[in-house]
């Protein structure tokens, strides 16, 4: 690459000692620089003789347009990092300001990965030889124990790692959750088999709810420590292998308790305030997977839908064989 003119050169070490006063790392120091550079070459060559605090909006659009191959995420990132360089240039050194005309653009939102209710029915099933092991083990305890709460509460991995025996009630059916990544604190409810389970890996560890309050939930090796996310993390992956056949995370679970809960009641606010959400819009993404199960009904049971012909057929015929019994 040819060495940049004296001026262009000359910003680009103003930038990079700008950088250098805040506090970032090396790397991510780096990256924007690296950019920079390109951004004044392309000037060098594409404009030659224009100073680059006098470069037009139009002018920064054609050197956009040699990032459009990126995806728009990695796009959105060089944006922002020239975005802050000219920022730069206009407060320190009276550039003509296009930086505010700079817009990212619009990133798909992804759906929520999500599990169907028969693959979490199977998950939260001992097979024939782990249900053995559960009777005498106080790891599978634990691990059963664990799976439980998360589909029963939809709670995160962090959040279930800080819990503590004081944390539930004295029937165990409700647990005080500690809000994380700026959620709100929230009560979470537990549903039968997650109060079982629950039940007899602390009866097995000798606890008590009052007097062990302070004692972890879920410790690690040492009871002086919670549980690790990685080993929280490892032991989902290993029951989702075993029983499922397919990889599940603990934040997979999340998504299947909110898309099910969804779908149930109908209550967006009563989902918000069960997953400790502070915002509402993030519960919002949810609504597009129930939209697509009550399309998929739509679809198939009135008169108009694509499938309704089938369903009427289905339905009819469960009708005679109830009628004949």
């Amino acid at each position: 690459m040819q060495p940049l003119s004296p001026s262009h050169q000359t910003h680009l070490d103003a930038y990079g000692e700008y950088l250098r006063q805040k506090t970032m790392t090396e790397k991510s120091r780096q990256r924007p620089l690296n950019l920079i550079r390109r951004y004044l070459h392309y000037l060098d060559e594409t404009y030659p003789g224009i100073a680059v605090t006098r470069i037009s909006y139009p002018q920064c659009c054609g050197f956009l347009q040699t990032l459009k191959h990126l995806k728009v995420s990695s796009y959105n990132t060089y944006l922002i990092d020239l975005r802050g360089f000219l920022q730069f240039l206009e407060k320190q050194h009276g550039a003509k300001p296009v930086s505010h005309e700079l817009k990212c653009e619009t990133v798909e939102q992804n759906l929520p990965r999500d599990l169907p209710l028969s693959l979490m029915q199977q998950l939260c099933t001992p097979t024939a030889a782990e249900a053995e092991v559960l009777q005498t083990c106080l790891l599978a305890m634990r691990d059963q124990a664990i799976i439980e709460l998360l589909w029963s509460t939809g709670m995160r991995s962090c959040e279930l790692l800080q819990l503590r025996v004081g944390d539930f009630s004295s029937d165990l059916g409700i647990c005080a959750v500690t809000a994380a990544k700026h959620g709100v604190d929230h009560d979470a409810y537990l549903g039968k088999p997650a109060i079982a389970a629950l039940r007899r890996y602390f009866t097995a560890r000798g606890l008590h709810l009052r007097k062990d309050a302070h004692v972890w939930a879920f410790p690690g090796r040492k009871e002086q420590r919670p549980l690790s996310y990685s080993a929280l993390n490892d032991l989902v992956k290993k029951l989702g292998r075993v029983r499922t056949g397919c990889p599940v995370t603990p934040h997979l679970i999340r998504h299947a308790f909110a898309t099910q809960m969804l779908i149930r009641c109908g209550c967006l606010r009563s989902v918000q305030l069960l997953l400790g959400h502070a915002s509402i819009k993030n519960t919002e993404r949810y609504c597009k997977l129930r939209l697509l199960h009550l399309h998929k009904a739509v679809q198939g049971f009135h008169p108009h839908g694509s499938r309704a012909g089938k369903a009427k057929n289905d339905t009819e015929a469960l009708d005679r064989k109830e009628a004949n019994e």
